[in-house]
């Protein structure tokens, strides 16, 4: 194994939390197709490497496949278990595999021609449900929906034993305590199609089954498609209804999105099936299915009281009631913060508007973004392509508070954002003092430092940082600390390294915070706090990690899939291809959200364009259907 090439690896996967408990994955090597390994924390080599890919940990078990012999060569691929060891749980054997939940892994054995057959592993490796299912899904509340021929789905406990006998068309996963069933449905003439209701853990029919789509329920509420002929020809809209099956809403809605805006939830009144079609209406119902007066050209999201509205591609705001309050003007606009909305003006340039769509900040800025803690980030720069733009803040006057002299400047929040300079990453106040409690060299030493890291100097960073390490700079202790984590043996030292970066995150740094969170999630150094590791996320999510959000959706992945999509759908709108990832899974699989083929597709392709292996491979996969 090469020792240099194993520590930008792990370094990478550090970063984005692919294998931050004291296991790493590294590249071992890549002819015709990658091939990785596991390397414990001291560099130790655990595995050969001879997967073509490592999955995330999924209930402390990853994912593992190999056979592939070229980057489109996907016809021996097979699938098994590693522990995050690399101990390895189960040879790749299997056609097909998923991830753990609730205990039991479902795999997948035959081929397309002989067909296959799902049954379920334990945490043992052993085959607890042998394969001999036509299809499966995952457990959710101690039931797995499982079918025995073409469409004959029942549902079984962990032992196999059928609990509801069925026989359904087809089964969904349990969400608060029902599951959508699919049953026949005599449509006349001898035509057979079928109708879906809801079922609850005991098997009863609790919500008749009349509809054609459902989706899982989320607080309480759920969104159900109607559709059939009648006399005129053939109509098909959605409806809300609640747990005891009672339809909430009275008129016939095209589509209606379980995503509260305000409490108002957006459904489209007319129009086309798809999204934002030039002749569609949209309005906003209430919790209790009322429409309200308010109609929109396109799915509406309300701000402090305000939507925008585009209109002769200009745009302006509409209030709830669907009354022009300010008029389509603008080249674009952001939603209104703090009384104030940033408008794009017809000479380039971005200024802010108050809800009278008075102007009160006169358009002077490159880019700008909404206002937070009193104070909004704007750029400056010689003109729009300027490499060199530089970011500072000004407040709802317009008066600059922070001057325009940083690269990169976050959101504010709880007094202070995070700022970059020469890929250093730090806090900073309003008045534009640093939170860094570290003096002018000490800051130099960092930079040094960080581009001999660049270079691969470990040695020469090393000798500089030590230093440093009795001055409890955050900057320089988290990137000794990185190094100490991280680097091979006899250079590595995960207890110094873990107490260095705890330190670091204790005295505002950003990324030591993201660290901190990531070392507790995985145990590193054998500090294993899910508690801890979220508090430490969070922090470092409101700091402007982007990557944090993802982590706090790992952690509530298996237990709470709604808010694990929540926290995915957070990171995935700042450009995380790992969470763009696991949002595409979340749409597929119906967990969290509502089984969405098309959510499905279009996270699982960004997070590809963004070159996240696992998205590749997938998207690779699903081509060949």
């Amino acid at each position: 194994m090469n020792k240099h090439l194993a520590f930008i690896i792990t370094c990478v996967s550090l970063s984005h939390f692919a294998a931050a408990q004291d296991v790493f994955s590294y590249l071992a090597d890549f002819k015709e197709a990658p091939f990785y390994g596991f390397a414990d924390s001291a560099g130790n080599t655990k595995t050969i490497g001879k997967y073509n890919l490592i999955m995330r940990p999924s209930e402390g078990i990853c994912r593992v496949w190999a056979g592939q012999t070229s980057g489109s060569d996907y016809t021996n691929v097979r699938y098994g278990y590693c522990f995050i060891n690399g101990t390895e749980l189960v040879t790749p054997q299997y056609a097909k595999a998923e991830d753990f939940f609730e205990g039991l892994a479902q795999v997948v054995t035959g081929d397309i021609y002989k067909g296959y057959l799902h049954g379920y592993i334990n945490k043992k490796g052993v085959e607890q449900i042998t394969p001999h299912f036509k299809g499966a899904k995952a457990f959710s509340q101690g039931l797995a929906p499982v079918s025995t021929g073409d469409k004959q789905w029942q549902y079984i406990d962990q032992h196999g034993i059928v609990k509801i006998a069925g026989p359904f068309l087809d089964a969904d996963v349990f969400s608060e305590g029902l599951a959508g069933v699919s049953i026949p449905h005599d449509l006349g003439s001898g035509v057979m199609s079928f109708r879906k209701g809801y079922i609850d853990l005991a098997g009863k029919m609790v919500i008749q089954p009349e509809y054609n789509y459902v989706q899982p329920f989320k607080d309480g509420l759920a969104v159900a498609s109607v559709s059939g002929a009648t006399a005129t020809g053939y109509k098909s809209f959605q409806v809300l209804i609640d747990k005891t099956g009672k339809r909430l809403t009275t008129q016939e809605f095209i589509t209606i999105y379980h995503i509260p805006s305000e409490g108002l939830y957006p459904v489209k009144i007319s129009g086309s099936v798809g999204l934002n079609r030039e002749k569609d209406i949209w309005g906003v119902i209430d919790r209790k299915g009322q429409l309200q007066a308010a109609r929109f050209g396109y799915q509406p999201y309300f701000k402090e009281g305000l939507a925008t509205f585009k209109k002769d591609s200009l745009y302006g705001y509409m209030d709830k009631n669907g009354t022009v309050i300010i008029k389509p003007e603008y080249k674009n606009a952001l939603s209104f913060s703090e009384g104030l909305a940033a408008v794009l003006t017809n000479n380039g340039l971005w200024g802010y508007i108050n809800k009278k769509g008075e102007l009160i900040i006169k358009p002077a800025y490159f880019s700008a973004s909404a206002f937070n803690e009193g104070v909004a980030v704007v750029t400056m720069g010689k003109n729009m392509l300027d490499r060199d733009k530089l970011s500072g803040a000004i407040d709802k006057t317009g008066k600059i508070v922070m001057p325009f002299e940083r690269r990169k400047l976050g959101d504010f929040r709880n007094g202070k954002a995070i700022a970059e300079d020469n890929y250093i990453s730090y806090y900073v106040y309003k008045n534009g003092k640093t939170c860094l409690s570290c003096d002018v060299n000490s800051l130099s030493n960092g930079r040094y430092a960080y581009a001999a890291l660049g270079k691969n100097d470990i040695k020469g960073a090393l000798e500089i940082l030590k230093k440093e390490a009795d001055k409890k700079c955050p900057l320089t202790d988290y990137l000794l600390a990185y190094i100490l984590l991280q680097a091979p043996p006899p250079v590595r030292d995960t207890i110094q390294g873990v107490f260095l970066m705890e330190q670091a995150a204790k005295n505002g740094y950003p990324e030591a915070m993201y660290s901190a969170g990531f070392i507790y999630m995985n145990g590193l150094g054998g500090k294993k706090d899910e508690a801890l590791a979220k508090q430490w996320l969070i922090k470092a999510s409101k700091a402007g990690i982007p990557a944090a959000y993802t982590l706090l959706g790992t952690l509530e992945d298996k237990t709470n899939p709604v808010q694990a999509a929540a926290w995915y759908q957070q990171a995935a709108d700042l450009g995380e291809p790992i969470a763009m990832y696991n949002l595409a899974l979340l749409y597929r699989d119906g967990r969290g959200v509502a089984k969405n083929n098309y959510q499905f597709t279009t996270w699982l392709n960004l997070s590809a364009q963004r070159q996240y292996l696992p998205a590749k491979q997938l998207q690779a996969t699903n081509l060949k259907k």
